[in-house]
């Protein structure tokens, strides 16, 4: 008799224990296996909750703020580049008055170079090292003045990184099928990129199994 009660017992237990759901995107609750939990739900084997990553932007909001500040970036960092190139001029036009009047014998050489060459070489370091400032610059006040916006595209950033850096594949190394994701402008572009790099993963092991099998 108690064999039989505890087996009713172990029955019951069955039916009645809850079944694990999620809600679907039309409040509709379905029955799976593998559910998606919401931000409060704690899974059955955890009691700690699984955040979910919410995001203010959408990814093509995201694409186009990303583009847009971009451009402007390199807007800002032009003038800066031009003032980098005049300054260095000037200066060494002050530092060195006569040399485009000294006679070859004369000149008195900047560092092994000819000063002419020296004013050219300074003035490319100088504008590429200007233009690199006008960049971050301006980047630093856009994000002083937009905070909001700021957070949601680092946010939005460290995400898209994080995927890239997930579903990449990494023995390849020469940088083949966009390896950074810098093509990805849309979200057909991001499913592409990582079937492109599921199937060079796949395409790999492959090789390896029947590279290992001739060992063996």
């Amino acid at each position: 008799m108690a064999s039989k009660y505890i087996i009713k017992h172990r029955n019951l237990l069955k039916l009645i224990r809850p079944s694990r759901i999620c809600l679907a995107s039309q409040n509709r609750l379905i029955h799976t296996s593998q559910c998606t939990y919401n931000e409060d739900t704690p899974t059955p084997e955890s009691s700690t909750p699984v955040q979910n990553k919410q995001f203010a932007l959408s990814f093509d909001e995201y694409q186009t703020l990303k583009k847009s500040l971009r451009n402007k970036q390199r807007v800002a960092g032009v003038p800066f580049a031009f003032a980098a190139i005049t300054g260095s001029s000037m200066t060494m036009a002050y530092m060195y008055p006569d040399m485009f009047d000294a006679t070859p014998e004369s000149v008195q050489l900047v560092m092994g170079l000819d000063p002419v060459m020296f004013t050219g070489l300074t003035g490319c370091v100088s504008g590429l090292a200007g233009y690199v400032l006008g960049v971050n610059l301006f980047k630093f006040f856009w994000g002083v003045l937009n905070k909001e916006s700021a957070q949601n595209l680092h946010a939005r950033d460290t995400d898209f990184l994080n995927r890239l850096e997930k579903y990449r594949f990494q023995e390849d190394s020469k940088f083949e099928d966009d390896y950074y994701g810098e093509s990805i402008k849309t979200l057909s572009d991001y499913r592409q990129w990582v079937r492109t790099h599921q199937q060079k993963k796949t395409t790999s092991e492959k090789f390896k199994k029947q590279a290992d099998e001739k060992l063996a």
